[in-house]
């Protein structure tokens, strides 16, 4: 499925503005989109290179947590 530029702009705008670094759950908050809405974008920001996706263990209610790196 293909995005909206703008999202995807959020998204780069947003980490190039925190240290380039941010959490999936803060991220998904400063964007204001759903989890699922965030994660196919993501998976594309991946595959073009654009941000790196590291999981960093499990939170205290089971989600993965994942740190988000702009490249």
């Amino acid at each position: 499925m293909e995005h909206t530029q703008s999202t995807r702009d959020k998204i780069l705008w947003e980490l190039a503005n925190n240290r380039s670094k941010l959490t999936r759950s803060v991220l998904r908050r400063r964007v204001g989109i759903r989890y699922a809405d965030l994660d196919p974008i993501l998976e594309e920001l991946e595959r073009d290179g654009r941000i790196r996706r590291t999981e960093q263990g499990v939170d205290k209610n089971g989600i993965s947590r994942q740190i988000i790196t702009l490249i």
